[in-house]
């Protein structure tokens, strides 16, 4: 099935990826067999590129330079491995880049990787003797908060490491003597000087190990493609995989939730229905040493993320994961079989909302997912169809769709969710290559719904989120709510495989170069409007907590301008005109919140001072986070309602009492019940009640 995808992709921003090994399929074993697949992908990306993309770009010296450009900066935003004359040496390349591309050749890549490599060994020995005795903050110094130069020599290189490292320690001592207050200052300086030693000795070993060539031809094709537009991606086999179970909410693997504490892997919680479950021989705390890879090597997991181990702990259904264990300072080794788990933990959640003696319907919807490789799989909109259905039998005054955090997803979702609250109709358009096309809301039978309603939205709704609250707002069927405009996403993708079947009779192995999501157009609301960079403005403004740090698209560099095209035939909701009053009723309550005016003046504090020097004395520096820490505290306490200003909320469905599951809904009950945005968006629905 052809299947559009409307996603905000957060992975690929521009800095130093954290991606699964996997790049390379296991039949490539000699460094000229990975070579050549390295320079077949890069082949097909560019064919790919050139021939279905959108809207390509010249591949020319203005392309290869910003490419040379930021490739460099990604390997070393911190600017603390490349020297001077290293660049100087790479500048050779900088209008280089786009002949490569088209060769195609890896002549950049190999070089800048190798020169990377060396620094990082000479580096290594540099930090560990910087972080081998105790810091002097004493004096007066400071560290700006994006570092602009590269350093010419040994002298400067040494002290951009010192005034880094002394940065990371102050911030570190932060959190050692929060947890232990009575620790003294010597004391807490050695154990944030030794956390700061792992966490450096980790990260650069895996960096330098066998998979960090791959990790870095990774960054390295997505600076390519992702100069071309920011949602055009590449996914190396391992990351395709990653993804697919992010929208299906469905992998193979034996059913663990892990944490990370100080680089040690750990058992969060046992998932019920996997082999773990039934086996028996994992529990909640269990530390996880070493994971066997496909070849049956234990791999030491210390330093790993939580996503990079559950990408080791995933593979094939029927396969065996041997795991070390460690309990209570025995350790042992365990097999079990992997199998299928449904991930439920983002699918949509629903509550009855209880304020001022009115019941409000709420539904959190964490993406549009869908699971494509079964009929009966997970796919948000029948989700949602059934909350509907089971909150209309609560006699609810009205619905509250949450969208906040929602990055988009699958076309089709939108479509069928759109069809619950509106007769009939487009919901989008898109404009492709060689057509325009509209998108139609589908009906159900034996679902719908025509109360009132209001979409949540805030700076991190994206793609498909935009285009149902675009929709919902465009039709007059709800009132969207939240902050001053969400993502700005207004193009769609379509995720294509790249590779070569084998021949099991001739005995060659298939070949996976990865995937792709690559844009083939982009989409408008049924009014001709874009929501390219402008995203939804809502039709009532809460001041939104993530606006001082938020990433949306116009961050990027080679985000698209806007346009327009035709609006398409569509008729308003019936009693679209009775939403005017609500909406004014809502903005002044809105106006008269001093929670929201507490958030307000945090706001404005934290933008103003986003970009400030860190100062390296530890006075300095403490003031200075002390005073940070308050206003990041205004923000979240002034978020939420407090005494009578507390909500009811329940679930419909609740799990066995003592549950892992009970507990985890009694947290997110208490979550909604004090959430301003939430209690303001109720207000608004009962204003919109009959």
């Amino acid at each position: 099935m052809r299947q559009l995808f409307f996603r905000q992709l957060k992975a690929f921003h521009y800095t130093v990826p954290v991606l699964a090994a996997g790049l390379l399929c296991s039949s490539f074993t000699t460094v000229n067999d990975k070579e050549t697949h390295r320079v077949n992908t890069l082949r097909q990306v560019m064919k790919r590129i050139t021939t279905e993309h959108f809207q390509p770009k010249a591949l020319d010296d203005n392309f290869s330079s910003s490419i040379w450009t930021k490739y460099l900066q990604n390997q070393d935003p911190n600017k603390l491995l490349f020297r001077q004359q290293d660049i100087a040496l790479l500048r050779s390349w900088e209008k280089q880049i786009d002949d490569e591309l088209k060769a195609p050749s890896l002549g950049f890549f190999r070089q800048a990787d190798s020169l990377l490599v060396i620094r990082i060994k000479e580096i290594m020995p540099l930090y560990r003797g910087i972080l081998a005795k105790p810091m002097d903050f004493s004096r007066k110094d400071s560290i700006a908060a994006t570092i602009e130069h590269w350093p010419g020599g040994e002298k400067a290189c040494k002290l951009a490491w010192e005034r880094y490292l002394k940065l990371q320690i102050l911030q570190k001592m932060r959190e050692v003597q929060a947890e232990k207050p009575a620790l003294s200052m010597a004391a807490a300086e050695k154990e944030a000087r030794a956390k700061v030693l792992f966490r450096q000795d980790v990260f650069y070993n895996n960096y330098v190990g066998e998979s960090g060539t791959d990790l870095r031809f990774s960054s390295f094709m997505n600076t390519v493609v992702m100069e071309i537009d920011p949602h055009t991606n590449f996914y190396a086999p391992a990351d395709e995989r990653e993804r697919d179970a992010r929208m299906s909410h469905r992998y193979f693997g034996i059913g663990l939730e892990l944490s990370a504490d100080e680089g040690e892997i750990r058992v969060k919680r046992v998932l019920p229905g996997g082999s773990a479950e039934r086996s028996g021989l994992l529990q909640a705390n269990d530390h996880i040493l070493s994971l066997a890879d496909a070849g049956g090597k234990m791999k030491p997991l210390a330093g790993l993320s939580v996503p990079q181990v559950s990408q080791m702990v995933r593979g094939d259904s029927g396969s065996v994961l041997r795991m070390l264990v460690s309990r209570a300072g025995r350790e042992s080794e365990i097999s079990l079989t992997r199998g299928v788990i449904l991930d439920n933990s983002n699918a949509a959640k629903s509550a009855v909302i209880e304020r001022n003696g009115k019941h409000y319907g709420y539904i959190k919807l964490p993406d549009f997912y869908r699971d494509l490789s079964r009929p009966d799989g997970a796919q948000c909109a029948v989700d949602v169809a059934k909350a509907v259905l089971a909150l209309k039998k609560e006699n609810v005054a009205g619905i509250i769709i949450d969208l906040r955090g929602n990055g988009g997803g699958s076309l089709e979702e939108v479509q069928k969710m759109a069809g619950i609250f509106l007769p009939a109709g487009p919901v989008s358009q898109g404009r492709f290559k060689d057509k325009v096309t509209r998108f139609d809301m589908m009906q159900w039978k034996d679902v719908s719904y025509d109360g009132p309603l209001t979409v949540m939205v805030d700076e991190s709704s994206a793609s498909a989120s935009e285009m149902f609250a675009g929709a919902m707002q465009d039709y007059g069927r709800a009132v969207v709510v939240g902050s001053p405009s969400s993502y700005g996403k207004g193009t769609m993708q379509e995720t294509r495989a790249m590779g070569k079947m084998g021949n099991k009779q001739l005995g060659t192995p298939n070949i996976s170069y990865g995937s792709m999501a690559i844009t083939l157009g982009r989409f408008y609301r049924i009014t001709g409007a874009s929501t390219q960079l402008q995203g939804i403005t809502p039709d009532v403004v809460f001041p939104g907590k993530g606006e001082w740090n938020g990433f949306r698209e116009r961050n990027y560099p080679t985000a698209w301008e806007p346009d327009t095209m035709a609006a398409a035939y569509f008729e308003r909701w019936e009693r679209a005109g009775t939403l005017t009053a609500p909406i004014a009723a809502a903005k002044a309550r809105v106006a008269q919140d001093t929670g929201f005016a507490a958030i307000r003046e945090a706001l404005g504090w934290l933008k103003a001072h986003e970009k400030d020097v860190r100062p390296l004395s530890f006075k300095e520096f403490q003031r200075a986070a002390a005073e940070k820490a308050v206003f990041e505290q205004r923000l979240e306490v002034a978020a939420r309602m407090t005494g009578g200003g507390v909500m009811g909320a329940r679930v419909l469905v609740s799990a066995a009492a003592g549950s892992p599951e009970a507990d985890r809904q009694e947290e997110w009950l208490k979550t909604l019940r004090t959430d301003r945005y939430i209690a303001h968006t109720a207000d608004l629905v009962g204003d919109m009640a009959p």
